[in-house]
């Protein structure tokens, strides 16, 4: 996954990031 330098400054934006991938994996395997 990849972690941009800004994720210091927003850790929301961190976290729905990782969230955003997950979904695509599911839709990709479903």
């Amino acid at each position: 996954m990849k972690i941009p330098s800004r994720e210091r400054r927003s850790g929301l934006h961190f976290n729905i990031t990782p969230m955003i991938d997950v979904v695509f994996l599911l839709i990709i395997f479903f």
